[in-house]
């Protein structure tokens, strides 16, 4: 009973941290347009297209949309994020995953206070830097707890299937509590009603730490007089599906290594495998298969990173839709990145040949929708656009990361963990350039100019999932 209590603090504890992790970052999506701006739209503007005319242009409460600032801002977090994934990575099997997670939540408490009490384009840039850890040390940490913690392949899908839906969901519906609180309470209050649930995560995840040290410890204590007393290996298995000899494995990756096994892993070793880690990179990186499977992820997920940056304040600047219409066209995006989901569960049961065919028409849909949304002559007919993107965004990434497993498996011999990190480095890199080019682009040439480049992007290399059939087959 008490192993399902602990199954159960656990995923509440992943649920916790990333749902926080997600709607505290998304808040920021319709708030910055609003207190970035000096006074109030009551002046032309040079852009091609024409308000909705249904509105007076003095409801337009931005003069010039931010666009350039905005981007910076969120691009702090994506240059800091692609130097924290690297640093947090190689840490993290020798310092305990507990700590890092509470680390991570404390700098959250933090970056709500900063959010909260401060206006600077300064601090905003500083809480972004800081929310950069917290996202590497939750992720990267709560990921490798329910390794730990977990040794069925079953079980530990389940638990990231969960993490990544709670990430997404409150990504959709952060913008929506931030515009909202916003409105009603003041910015202040959008972060200050944080903090409680940051404690409340802290404390989940401390009682989790506590109660798996005493399982540690009971467990490390049973093997090790099983041992002295002569277990055999059928014996040991036995321990492994009681949940016991699980657990101990964490003592050995969450602490340091015993005396008499430091000789083993000696100066020369280590030297050894740090020279061989980028060698081991570029044979990965390499096969062809591999390379087009992060590109397409790279250039689907740039179109993704560019929008938050840039929608809301053109919403604002060009249609007068207020902060709440601004968060509302965010909140269904996560239906459409669940069906999407679904679609290729489907079709796994139904047309498994047809899989690799999905992200192609899927990259198609992205294209054409990006170059029809600046078209929107009202904030309502965006819910089309953005509903429609995530759904091929959910299509595309349920091909391709099942994928990317599969060409571990058979060609770089199960090394899961340098794929993982390559697939989370080409994830960073497009959030990186997406913010980085995303403001000035819009800035300089017009928000329709920025959609028309990435739907023409994404046209371009949708064929790239295509020879991965022709991979599979043989």
């Amino acid at each position: 009973m008490s192993f399902k209590c602990d199954d159960c603090l656990a995923a509440i504890v992943i649920c916790l941290n990333f749902y926080m992790l997600g709607i505290q970052e998304s808040s920021l999506y319709t708030i910055l347009p609003k207190y970035l701006v000096d006074e109030p739209f009551n002046a032309t503007n040079n852009e091609t297209f024409k308000p909705n005319t249904s509105r007076t242009i003095f409801q337009c409460h931005l003069q010039k949309p931010p666009y350039f600032i905005v981007s910076m801002i969120f691009l702090s977090k994506s240059l800091a994020q692609f130097f924290f994934n690297s640093i947090i990575g190689c840490f993290v099997d020798k310092v305990n995953n507990f700590i890092i997670l509470l680390i991570g939540q404390g700098l959250g408490i933090i970056i709500a206070l900063i959010y909260a009490l401060n206006n600077s384009i300064t601090m905003y840039i500083v809480g972004r830097l800081l929310d950069a850890f917290v996202s590497c040390s939750l992720f990267i940490g709560g990921f490798s707890i329910v390794s730990k913690l977990f040794s069925n392949v079953n079980t530990r899908g389940r638990f990231f299937g969960l993490g990544n839906t709670l990430y997404f969901v409150s990504h959709s519906i952060g913008p929506v509590y931030g515009a909202e609180v916003d409105v009603r309470l003041g910015k202040s209050a959008v972060f200050f009603l944080l903090i409680p649930l940051w404690i409340f995560t802290m404390a989940a995840t401390f009682i989790l730490y506590r109660r798996t040290e005493k399982r540690c410890n009971k467990s490390k204590n049973n093997f090790n007089e099983k041992l002295s007393i002569g277990v055999t290996p059928d014996e040991t298995n036995e321990l492994d599906d009681h949940n016991e000899l699980k657990v101990a494995i964490i003592i050995s990756s969450n602490s340091k290594m015993p005396e008499k096994y430091s000789d083993f892993k000696g100066e020369k070793k280590f030297q050894k495998e740090n020279n061989e880690i980028f060698m081991k990179f570029y044979k990965i990186m390499k096969n062809p298969y591999v390379s087009s499977c992060l590109c397409q992820l790279f250039i689907v997920n740039l179109s993704m990173f560019a929008l938050p940056a840039t929608l809301p304040s053109w919403m604002g600047f060009r249609l007068c839709a207020t902060e709440i219409q601004q968060g509302l066209v965010w909140a269904f995006g996560f239906i459409g990145y669940v069906s999407g989901v679904g679609l290729i569960v489907l079709l796994l049961k139904c047309a498994y040949q047809l899989r690799f065919f999905s992200p192609i028409i899927a990259q198609i849909i992205v294209g054409i929708l990006l170059i029809l949304l600046p078209l929107s002559h009202d904030w309502r007919l965006l819910f089309i656009p953005i509903i429609g993107m995530y759904f091929s965004v959910g299509v595309i990434e349920q091909v391709l990361f099942p994928l990317t497993t599969y060409l571990a498996d058979h060609h770089f011999n199960s090394d899961y963990g340098s794929m993982a990190s390559l697939t989370s480095q080409s994830l960073t890199l497009s959030g990186v350039v997406g913010t980085l080019s995303s403001g000035p682009i819009a800035q300089r040439f017009g928000f329709r100019s920025l959609c028309i480049c990435l739907g023409i992007l994404n046209l371009l290399f949708c064929l790239l999932s295509l020879p991965h059939q022709k991979l599979v087959q043989s």
